[in-house]
């Protein structure tokens, strides 16, 4: 055989050896990559924004709030009117705006700590029927969103989150589905008198046939009724007592027409605290008779039509500090 033939052979048979091995070594050195694997307990990070990306845009600013409990079956709508917030369902009233600008600010501060794509149904993460759904509306998206908040996960003290309209979800801290889970009393108003105590100028009780009227003058109370102590200051120690009392007066609980189905045909004034302070402002409850059974009196904000139940104790001290003003003698 001619040296020239030897050649051609050799170079086929290395040829025809470097295929076999490269299409055998393919799929070996495929195999041997490690597969990614994702805990039972958790899903998959998703291809999403990066970790602590705002849940909520901080520059937006929310309007309406509808708060969807399932584990108690409530379900409340707040509404922003100029710088207040009022409950507009399942009542009508005035909202604590302290504790819905709580819930406001810990919703604008919320940060997605980990964002995630299901690997299971929405019902793993309790996520399908949510305990809290929050509706939301601002200024610069005036169409309803949802945040659904669901079952607690096991790392960084969080809970399943998600928009409703999108496909993946996210973890958000505990803190958050805590600070919505409030009930209809909490979030409701619940002093009597919303002028500012610093800001009271003037405050007239009538309790049954008496009366009594001080006006704030020079950062001292003064007397305009009764008659005898006309013009006379309230001494420090009444005052402070005075005052303590007036701050502490505050709604014990409600009695709303829908929710108790109540006759208020029952109530009966039996007194007036009348307060005023700068401008305008004045606002008036009338007090109601006792509830023995709840520890509480009756009573009633003009204007509105709920029933109050005011702690009986407080209400007894401020009435008694007054008539003990008003008698000259001093309060402590």
């Amino acid at each position: 055989m001619k040296f020239s033939t030897t050649l051609v052979f050799f170079l086929l048979f290395l040829a025809v050896g470097g295929a076999f091995l490269y299409f055998n070594q393919r799929p070996a050195n495929h195999l041997s990559q490690p597969v990614s694997q994702t805990s039972d307990k958790e899903s998959k990070p998703a291809e999403a924004p990066s970790k602590n990306a705002p849940v909520l845009d901080p520059a937006e600013k929310i309007t309406w709030i509808q708060i969807q409990n399932s584990e108690k079956n409530e379900t409340i709508t707040l509404v922003k009117d100029d710088k207040s917030w009022e409950v507009k369902y399942p009542v009508v009233c005035p909202a604590s705006d302290g504790v819905v600008d709580e819930m406001v600010r810990t919703l604008m501060a919320a940060v997605k700590l980990r964002q995630l794509a299901p690997e299971k149904g929405w019902e793993e993460y309790g996520l399908l029927r949510p305990a809290i759904k929050i509706g939301l509306k601002t200024d610069a998206h005036p169409v309803r969103r949802y945040l659904l908040l669901g079952h607690e996960s096991q790392v960084e003290d969080s809970v399943f989150a998600r928009w409703e309209e999108e496909k993946n979800f996210f973890l958000v801290h505990t803190e958050l589905k805590r600070i919505f889970d409030r009930s209809l009393y909490a979030l409701r108003e619940k002093r009597i008198f919303r002028i500012a105590p610093a800001t009271v100028l003037k405050i007239h009780f009538e309790i049954g046939s008496e009366f009594y009227e001080l006006v704030k003058r020079n950062d001292q109370w003064v007397w305009v009724k009764p008659q005898a102590r006309r013009g006379m200051v309230v001494d420090q120690v009444s005052a402070e007592e005075f005052s303590t009392h007036l701050r502490d007066l505050f709604i014990k609980d409600f009695l709303d027409e829908q929710k108790e189905k109540i006759d208020a045909s029952f109530f009966k004034t039996g007194g007036t605290i009348t307060v005023w302070g700068s401008g305008r402002q004045k606002e008036i409850f009338y007090i109601g008779q006792e509830a023995p059974a709840r520890d509480a009196f009756y009573g009633k904000r003009d204007g509105e039509n709920a029933i109050l139940l005011i702690d009986r104790g407080i209400l007894r001290s401020l009435l008694d500090t007054v008539r003990s003003m008003g008698s000259g003698v001093v309060v402590g």
